[in-house]
C-alpha cells in the first residue's frame, strides 16, 4: 500500500518508537510519581525527560509547562477553556478545525465566551490585519491554526503573534499538522499556548498530545482528580503540570511520542518539510494537463495536495485510488470552514498529504493513478 494520508496520522512508525512502546510494557509499566518503588521512580523519570526535550524543542520555558494530554483535540480544549477569563472574547482564522469551532460554539451558547471570525480567505500574507480589525476592548486572545489540515495552507504564525504581543493578549496556535515538519519557537514566534498531538508530525503512537504553556497559568481546570501530589487538599492543584494532568498517564503513548520527537529533531523538523514540500510539488508536476483535475494551490504550501476532478465525487475518486493500493482521505476533513474559504462545500475535497517515508516513486505511481482515473471521469 501507498499511504499518503499522513495528515491524519503518520504511517508507518519509526521503528524506534515502536520499540520504545515495546520497551516501555516490559521496562516502565508502572505509574509514574504514585510510588516509591524503583519501576514507579524509573518512569517518572522517562516521562520528566520527554518532557525537557519537548520543552527544549518548542521552547515553552520549563518541563513542568509541558502538559500531556489525550490528543491535540483535548490539548485544544485545555487552552480555551482553562486558559481564557469568563466574558472574554477571542478572534480565529477562518480556516480552523472543528476541534477549535465545536468548543468555542459550545462555550459561546453556555455565554462563558464570544469569539469573532477573522475572514482572511485568499489574502494569507495580509492574515494579521484581518485578526486585528476583529480586536475589541475585552479580546483576551487570538487563535490561529499553524497549518490547515485541508490544503496545507501555511499561516503567517509570527506575525499573528506580534499582533497578540502588542495588544497583551494570549496567542493559541493549533499546530497539528506542523509539529514535526516545521520549525516551531514559542519565545520567538508570541505563542503562549501551543497545541499539538503526537500520533502525526511527531511520528508517535496514537492516544497522546501536548499542551505546551509559556509563561501563564490556568484560570480554572478541566478535569479533578489524583496527581499523586497535595492528596489532602480536596481542590485540584493548580500548580502545571498537576493542574491539568489528573490520573494515570498514557504511559506507553508519552514514550513512544518521546523516541518520535527524537527521530524528527535528528532528522529535522525543517528537512522533513523540505521533502514533503517537494513531493508535493513534483505530484504537481506530473499532473499538469491532467483533464478536469482541479489542485487547490495555497500562497505557501506543506505537504498537502488537494484536489477534485470536475465531474466526479471526491468520495468515488478516493475509492478509485484505493483500487491502485493508495490511501488517501476524501470529504471535508473535519475543518467545513477551511472548505467554504476553497469554495469546496458541500462535498468536499481529495487530499494527498505526504510524510517522512514516502518517496519519489511512489509519486511516479500515484500520478500514473490519477493518469488512469481521469480517463473515466
Amino acid at each position: 500500500m501507498i499511504y499518503l494520508d499522513n495528515a491524519a496520522t503518520t504511517y508507518p512508525k519509526p521503528y524506534s518508537v515502536v520499540n520504545a512502546v515495546r520497551e516501555s510494557f516490559l521496562q516502565y509499566g508502572a505509574n509514574p510519581g504514585r510510588g516509591g518503588y524503583r519501576m514507579s521512580m524509573d518512569t517518572a523519570e522517562k516521562i520528566f525527560r520527554v518532557r525537557e526535550n519537548l520543552s527544549k524543542t518548542f521552547r515553552c520555558g520549563a518541563p513542568e509547562r509541558v502538559v500531556f494530554t489525550q490528543n491535540c483535540t483535548h490539548a485544544l480544549n485545555l487552552a480555551m477553556k482553562c486558559f481564557l477569563p469568563r466574558g472574554a472574547h477571542i478572534v480565529i482564522s477562518d480556516r480552523e478545525h472543528n476541534a477549535v469551532m465545536r468548543p468555542l460554539e459550545a462555550m459561546q451558547a453556555e455565554g462563558l465566551i464570544t469569539y469573532s471570525i477573522a475572514n482572511i480567505g485568499r489574502d494569507v500574507p495580509n492574515a494579521a490585519a484581518y485578526f486585528a480589525r476583529k480586536i475589541t476592548q475585552n479580546t483576551a486572545a487570538l487563535l490561529c491554526v499553524h497549518t490547515s489540515n485541508v490544503d496545507g495552507q501555511v499561516m503567517p504564525i509570527a506575525e499573528i503573534g506580534r499582533l497578540a504581543v502588542k495588544f497583551g493578549m494570549l496567542f493559541i496556535v493549533d499546530a497539528a499538522q506542523a509539529a514535526g515538519n516545521a520549525v516551531i519557537d514559542m519565545a520567538a514566534d508570541g505563542i503562549d499556548l501551543l497545541c499539538m498531538p503526537g500520533h502525526k508530525g511527531l511520528y508517535g503512537p496514537t492516544g497522546c498530545g501536548v499542551l505546551l504553556i509559556r509563561d501563564r497559568a490556568p484560570v480554572r481546570t478541566l478535569t479533578e482528580g489524583g496527581t499523586g501530589t497535595d492528596s489532602m487538599l480536596k481542590k485540584q492543584p493548580m500548580q502545571l503540570p498537576e493542574a491539568l494532568e489528573s490520573g494515570t498517564m498514557a504511559v506507553n503513548s508519552i514514550l513512544g511520542l518521546g523516541e518520535g520527537l527524537r527521530f524528527v529533531n535528528e532528522l529535522g523538523a525543517g528537512n522533513i518539510g523540505e521533502h514533503e514540500r517537494q513531493l508535493r510539488k513534483e505530484l504537481v508536476e506530473k499532473t499538469e494537463g491532467l483533464s478536469g483535475l482541479k489542485i487547490y494551490e495555497p500562497t505557501r504550501s506543506s505537504g498537502i495536495y488537494l484536489f477534485n476532478f470536475e465531474g466526479m465525487c471526491c468520495e468515488r475518486t478516493a475509492a478509485e485510488l484505493e483500487k491502485e493500493d493508495i490511501a488517501v482521505r476524501a470529504g471535508l476533513h473535519c475543518a467545513p470552514s477551511a472548505h467554504e474559504v476553497l469554495g469546496t462545500l458541500p462535498d468536499g475535497a481529495v487530499r494527498i498529504s505526504f510524510g517522512v517515508f514516502n518517496d519519489r516513486e511512489q509519486v511516479s505511481k500515484t500520478a500514473s493513478a490519477l493518469w488512469k482515473i481521469s480517463k473515466n471521469v
